[in-house]
């Protein structure tokens, strides 16, 4: 009992006793990682939570076939089957991340932490919005409704008393000659499909619906894309990222779609009702279309 005693009164014994203790309050255990399902439309961008050395799996629905980031070089990115597997390769700031499918896009921003004590997304079970019972819809265009058209019988009109005969006369009508059509047609059609206005992070997103109006092979990579806004201002729109679904345009009424990621700086975040439209010049040979989106709609 009296060398209990002792050995509790040792300056050495109680120095080793507090830092054994520091050291226990001071660690904090690797957290596991999280799975979760989240809801996403157009105009939801979620939050990825990534870890340094760990692998994070997105699943969908439907099977993704190709995936724009930011900051490419800096992440891994396998496709298995539903899933999409991300892994950081350096500890860097926020990343955009879009994922397409072949009836949805999503849209994800990418954060990385290299603390061990901090939890991260382990799995990811990406679901659309307006997904009914799990099902993904398989189509963004509603089935031609079937009309069933009916002939009426045709009646005979009884004739009481035959006309008299008359005698008539041809006289032959000149067939107009047609001259060849003059009309200039467009190599491309744009429409805007719609645009999104992600206030937190001053990002507009603009969907365009690009066709292709000739008979000749359109590559993508030759449309020149200014963006620019209609009032004077300091701090002018900036062109972050063009994604488009398909590299070429190959034959005429060939079709793919386009988002633009344009930073719109507001010098007052507290009146957002006064941001300036933005214009949209798309350039390809002798084409030219300018989309104006005003600053009201977003």
């Amino acid at each position: 009992m009296k060398k209990i005693k002792d050995l509790l009164t040792d300056p050495l014994i109680i120095s080793a006793i507090i830092m054994l203790i520091l050291i226990l309050m001071t660690t904090s255990p690797a957290k596991a990682g999280v799975v979760r399902t989240v809801y996403l439309d157009d105009s939801i961008v979620e939050n990825v939570y990534l870890r340094l050395g760990q692998t994070t799996v997105l699943n969908f629905l439907e099977k993704p076939t190709r995936v724009a980031i930011g900051n490419k070089n800096y992440f891994n990115v396998e496709y298995v089957n539903n899933d999409l597997t991300i892994q950081p390769l350096q500890a860097i700031t926020d990343s955009n991340c879009f994922v397409y499918g072949k009836y949805h896009r999503y849209g994800f921003i990418l954060k990385i932490s290299g603390n061990i004590g901090k939890s991260y997304d382990d799995l990811i079970k990406v679901k659309w919005k307006d997904t009914d019972n799990g099902a993904v819809n398989t189509c963004s265009c509603d089935e031609p409704k079937k009309v069933e058209v009916r002939k009426q019988s045709e009646q005979l009109i009884p004739i009481a008393q035959s006309p008299p005969s008359v005698s008539v006369t041809a006289i032959p009508v000149p067939t107009p000659t047609r001259t060849p059509s003059t009309e200039v047609v467009d190599d491309l059609k744009v429409i805007l499909q719609k645009s999104i206005w992600l206030a937190e992070r001053n990002l507009l997103l603009v969907d365009l619906e690009i066709t292709n109006q000739k008979n000749e092979a359109i590559l993508l990579k030759d449309l020149k894309i200014v963006v620019s806004g209609i009032a004077n201002s300091k701090s002018p729109p900036l062109l972050k990222e063009s994604v488009f679904e398909s590299n070429q345009l190959s034959t005429a009424n060939d079709k793919t779609r386009c988002r633009l990621i344009i930073l719109v700086p507001i010098t007052s975040k507290s009146n957002n009702s006064k941001k300036d439209d933005i214009s949209i010049e798309i350039t390809f040979n002798a084409f030219k279309k300018v989309i104006i989106v005003k600053g009201g709609t977003y």
